[in-house]
């Protein structure tokens, strides 16, 4: 049953107020609600295959899997769907986009113009045990602001490099980096969405829950034959989690892909 959570690949962050009945079918498979988001949260941006695993979730009767991997997914999907979503989804891609070097010097000049006046205020209400620290910090942050500020400034490049380090500072290799950021993190949710469902659909495409496994003398076992045991982790997780999990989780993949479509 680990494969009931390959469809939370394409999940966002949980949140009760979405859920059609509160959390049953993690409730009843003893998953921790409060670890719950931070797998969906991994799986959905880095397209992983993680789950929390408990002693219920092996333990499910095959019979229940289809139903649980459609619960779930209703679930994923309602809120993925939802205007909360979309805001969070946009604020995430905004972090994750690459910053040249000189917009990473234009985000530091701008922080400075905040941080200073509250240093400022600091130093105001200091006492005299902490006075001499907070007019070492305005006097330092003063400093890095000036610098960056004035290029003839004998600690510009000196800054300018603390900031900005050698990241992106050639156009070509920002121009590359932002087109990557692009393509993992789409415009709109649904584009992400159908990526991650699409890449599940390819991964399980062609698994044969019949093939032939063997044990070492350490009691692991591993497929005969040497093409498939070549497979990668996810494929192999696909693998254990049987087929009736699997099917379920085509069937609802593919219906969800008509739907964006």
């Amino acid at each position: 049953m680990k494969f009931l959570f390959v469809l939370l690949s394409g999940g966002v962050l949980l949140t009760t107020a979405f859920a059609p009945r509160p959390w049953d079918i993690f409730s009843s498979l003893q998953i921790d609600r409060e670890e719950v988001p931070r797998y969906i949260d991994r799986n959905f941006e880095d397209g992983e295959l993680r789950f929390p695993n408990t002693r219920e979730l092996k333990k499910l009767d095959p019979s229940r899997r289809a139903a649980a991997v459609k619960e779930i997914g209703d679930f994923i999907k309602n809120y993925m769907h939802s205007p909360a979503y979309a805001k969070k989804f946009s604020k995430d891609r905004e972090n994750a986009k690459p910053k040249s070097a000189e917009g990473k010097i234009k985000a530091e000049i701008a922080d400075l113009e905040k941080s200073i006046p509250e240093a400022e205020k600091d130093l105001k209400e200091a006492t005299e045990a902490t006075k001499a620290l907070a007019e070492s910090l305005v006097k330092m942050l003063k400093e890095k602001y000036n610098a960056l500020k004035n290029p003839s400034d004998p600690k510009h490049e000196l800054y300018v490099m603390t900031v900005a380090g050698m990241d992106y500072t050639n156009a070509a290799d920002y121009e590359a980096a932002v087109k990557k950021w692009d393509a993992e993190y789409p415009a709109a949710p649904e584009d992400l969405i159908r990526k991650r469902l699409q890449q599940f659909l390819d991964l399980t495409a062609d698994i044969n829950f019949e093939a032939e496994l063997k044990t070492d003398s350490h009691g692991v076992k591993y497929f005969a034959d040497e093409e498939l045991e070549r497979k990668n982790e996810h494929w192999k997780l696909c693998f254990r989690s049987g087929k009736e999990t699997v099917t379920a989780a085509r069937t609802y993949a593919e219906q969800w892909l008509k739907e964006l479509k």
